[in-house]
């Protein structure tokens, strides 16, 4: 019996070994496995963290672009302005030129007139 007893024993505490051996790697397993959730949560949450940003960015180079649109046509109403403002002030200046230029040729066709006036009068 005691080599019956002793066979029994042995198989047991083998038993016993490799179940505890399995428990651990089991144990294992499962820690592994929280460890990779936690990761894949973080990982997630990156890329939630990323999106925002990314559409954070979007938004901002939206509202750049936005302000950029309208100094430019602000810039070019102001050109546009200065530029009419030339252009009438060009005008004047060639109205008042033609004016002149009319007023002195009246004054020497008055001269010439006088002149002549004179001559048929001698």
């Amino acid at each position: 019996m005691r080599g019956l007893d002793h066979s029994v024993r042995s198989v047991g505490s083998s038993s016993s070994v490799s179940f505890v051996d399995l428990s651990w790697k089991l144990e294992e397993a499962r820690l592994q496995i929280e460890e990779m959730r936690a990761r894949q949560l973080e990982y997630e949450a990156l890329l939630v963290k990323r999106s925002n940003m990314e559409q954070t960015m979007r938004k901002h180079l939206q509202m750049m672009e936005e302000q950029h649109r309208k100094k430019d046509e602000e810039l070019m109403h102001m050109m546009a302005e200065q530029q009419r403002k030339k252009d009438k002030e060009h005008r004047k200046m060639m109205e008042e030129q033609q004016r002149t230029l009319v007023e002195q040729q009246e004054q020497r066709m008055q001269l010439m007139v006088e002149q002549m006036r004179e001559q048929l009068v001698e």
